[in-house]
This record gives C-alpha cells, structure tokens and sequence, in this order.
C-alpha cells in the first residue's frame, strides 16, 4: 500500500514516459496527483541510441529525514518520487536534460504556517559531505510555481537529473534573490583587483636594489604577492571546486592561509607607519 514499483521496457521511444498513472496506483494509499514524474522523450531516445530502454519508477512514502544543508526546520510534505533510465547512452543523456529537464508534479496536504514560496523541490543526495548517508539537496533542480486549493498544496518542479525527488516544507525560510548581477561584478572586482596587484608586484620587482636596503618596498612587495595569490584562488576555486570534496578542502584552505598572512603583513604595514611617524626618533625604529 505504501510503495509502488514499475519496471518497463520500451523498445521503440516515441513519447515521453509519465509515472504513476491510474493504474499503477489502485489499492493504494496513493492517488495518481500525489506524485508524478514525467521524462522526456528527448533523453529516452538519446539514452535508448536506437535500442531498448528499461525505465524503472518507484513511489513511497517519505521515510528519509527532513535534512538538507544550510536550512533548519525542515519537514517531509510529499512522497518521494524515483526514477531511473537504463540504455546504451546513459552517459551522454544527462546533457539532454539541461534543455529538455525532467518535470514534477506534487500535491499533498497544506503545511501548516508555511506559505507558498516556502516549499523546496528537493532530491536525495548520496554523496553529500554533510552526512555519511546522504541528505537532501537542491542542486540541479528549480521550484516552477506552487498553487494552494482548498486545503491542499500543488508543487511543480525541473530536474536536469534523475533520482529520488522530494518536497520539503521550510518554513521562515530567508529567501536570497537570485542576483546574477552581484556574480558578475564578484569576478569583475577580483579581475581588476588581480590586475592592479600585478603591476604592483612588478613593479617592486624592478626596483629589485631597493628591497635590499628598504623595509618599505620588502613589506609591500609581500602584501602584493599575499592579496594577488588569494584573488586568484578564489576566482579560480571557487566553481572549481564544486562537488569535488579534496579540491574544496584544499581551496578553503589555500584561501585562508594566504588571506592570513595578507593580515600579518597589514600588522607590519601598521607597526612599520607607527614607528616612522609617531616613534620617529626612538630607538625602535631604527632597529626595525
């Protein structure tokens, strides 16, 4: 009554394939609008390359903890949706998906004190960092539009993916507006700050006799180096570094240390100025 599996070969792909229907779901506690996944027919006949393809489709209950990273007081609205495709281009399909994206549909009892934009389509992930069986997560999938009716709730929801599909109810969620202005301007301020940075290091290098006999230039000279190295792991990292747990580790890492020791030589800067302008004929400065 709680789960409903269906296996089905299709060997000439025509259409797109929508689960559950009518059928799939009698004498069950489940009804065909409770949760229904609908695969396009783009990526069933990249994945089939002229075979057959086995889609396997499976509705249950929600028996997975309410968790999803940065979000609290989550809970379970939904069931669980889960889809997968078998066939000769499995691989190459999921980059049909980026244009034509799996669509979900669910509807399930109203979340009490939760509004409309506080429901999340989110999908198991297995892998993810946070814990070692997995959570939910939003990545690669987008909310479409959610209607409320007579006191049930209608949520509809794009994948570029296929897996185990899930609404969660977050309510006083904090929205952020997806701004891709603010992107933009991040890499243009890190570029022209790179930029800036460069000339300055090359152009302490070319007074190379100076740092020799100047605390000034050696000071600047290592501030340079220290901000110009932090920029440049951070535009580069940051996207790189996405869904690969070493290489995270390693930039979150990297990032600190140099931004680290860019403060240690803004102390110097600091004590350096102070000697030379308040302590100016104290000992202390000549033997800094």
């Amino acid at each position: 009554e709680n789960i409903v599996l269906k296996i089905k070969s299709i060997e000439n792909v025509q259409s797109s394939v929508t689960f559950p229907n009518e059928d799939a779901v009698a004498n069950t506690s489940f009804s065909p609008m409770s949760g229904t996944i609908t695969i396009p027919v783009e990526y069933l006949q990249e994945v089939a390359q002229g075979e057959s393809v086995l889609v396997a489709n499976l509705l249950l209950t929600n028996l997975l903890p309410p968790t999803i990273s940065g979000i609290n007081n989550t809970q379970g609205a939904s069931v669980i949706v889960s889809s997968q495709v078998f066939g000769q281009g499995k691989d190459s399909g999921m980059e049909v998906l980026e244009q034509n994206p799996v669509m979900l549909s669910f509807t399930f009892e109203e979340v009490e004190n939760t509004t409309l934009d506080e429901y999340l389509c989110v999908f198991w992930n297995y892998s993810s960092m946070d814990e070692s069986t997995g959570m939910w997560s939003e990545d690669g999938l987008s909310t479409g539009y959610s209607s409320a009716d007579s006191g049930y709730v209608t949520v509809h929801c794009n994948s570029m993916h296929l897996t185990a599909f899930h609404v969660l109810a977050a309510p006083n969620i904090q929205h952020i507006p997806n701004a891709p202005g603010l992107y933009f301007i991040s890499y243009i301020g890190c570029g022209f700050s790179i930029a800036c940075l460069l000339f300055a290091i090359i152009f302490f290098l070319l007074y190379g006799k100076g740092l020799l006999s100047s605390v000034n230039f050696f000071v600047h000279l290592n501030l340079a180096i220290s901000l110009c190295l932090a920029y440049l792991v951070f535009s580069i990292g940051v996207e790189t570094a996405k869904g690969h747990e070493i290489v995270c580790a390693f930039v979150v890492a990297a990032i600190q240390y140099l931004f680290l020791a860019a403060f240690s030589w803004m102390l110097c800067e600091g004590i350096m100025l102070y000697l030379l302008l308040v302590v100016v004929f104290s000992s202390l400065s000549k033997k800094w």
